[in-house]
């Protein structure tokens, strides 16, 4: 992989993010399960 050359701000910026998008993605497949457990019974 080229890098480019983040100032090291900039690169726990990134990570900081790239943490956050997991958590979310996270959450969110959770979020889903729990819909679809909770909406079994009106259908």
């Amino acid at each position: 992989m080229q890098g480019v050359d983040y100032s090291r701000q900039e690169s726990e910026e990134v990570r900081a993010l790239k943490r956050e998008i997991a958590d979310l993605k996270e959450e969110n497949e959770f979020l889903k399960k729990a819909t679809a457990y909770f909406s079994k019974d009106k259908w």
